[in-house]
């Protein structure tokens, strides 16, 4: 646990080199397994002799680039100027970070609000609004059984999505809280000029990674939940 906050304070501290601090971390916490547990061939086998633990890092390897790459895509391709002039109240923007959070990992959907905010407010974009992006994605992902790291692992663990979003019981009115607090702030927003005439506003190209979200979302859900029914071994 020390480690781990270790690692998020240099993340916080360094963030200019992250990588380094990620490959440093990772270094750290493999020497104290192996110092405890026996040497490099318990730390193999932590990984690899387990058949969940096989699936739990083949799901994540390919899930966190998957997200990485939806946050690359929306960035660049103009939907963020178009949703700032949309957007016009920062309690939108919130709840839209909140619900991208339901389908999608808490970090992406923080990125895609704050390419919200610096469409809308420029380098000026207010702390608190900042904050509330960051609050607001992590508590949208904390229902849903794909919107987060965790509760996808809890959810390849086979926990019910029904049990998993329960939690929206808790995050709705923190979400209510949260949007009380961020929104005074007293900025007023730089809105870009509307796009030209003739000069697409949205590079639609670059959103099919987002479009077909849903449909994995369902297909995973659909794979997980009743896989047994529809006849695919080891699933449900």
């Amino acid at each position: 646990f020390g480690g781990f906050v270790a690692m998020l304070a240099g993340l916080l501290f360094l963030h200019h080199h992250k990588n380094q601090v990620v490959y440093l971390g990772f270094a750290a916490l493999s020497g104290l397994f192996m110092w405890k547990m026996g040497g490099f061939n318990e730390w193999t086998a932590h990984f690899l002799d387990s058949h969940h633990r096989k699936d739990l890092l083949l799901n994540l390897t390919l899930l966190i680039p998957a997200f990485a790459l939806v946050a690359h895509y929306f960035e660049h391709s103009g939907a963020s100027n178009a949703l700032a002039r949309v957007l016009k109240a920062d309690s939108a923007v919130l709840w839209s970070v909140f619900w991208l959070s339901t389908v999608l990992d808490n970090i992406a959907a923080a990125l895609i609000g704050a390419t919200i905010l610096l469409a809308k407010y420029g380098k000026d974009a207010p702390f608190r609004m900042i904050v509330g992006c960051i609050g607001a994605s992590n508590l949208g992902g904390a229902g849903s059984p794909v919107g987060d790291t965790t509760t996808v692992m809890l959810f390849i663990s086979k926990i019910p999505a029904s049990e998993l979003m329960m939690g929206f019981i808790a995050t709705i009115p923190a979400m209510f809280a949260l949007n009380l607090w961020a929104v005074k702030h007293g900025v007023q927003p730089k809105v870009q000029a509307p796009v030209a005439s003739g000069q697409a506003a949205v590079h639609w190209s670059h959103m099919w990674p987002i479009l077909a979200i849903p449909g994995l979302v369902g297909g995973n859900i659909v794979a997980f939940n009743y896989g047994h029914i529809l006849g695919a071994p080891g699933m449900g």
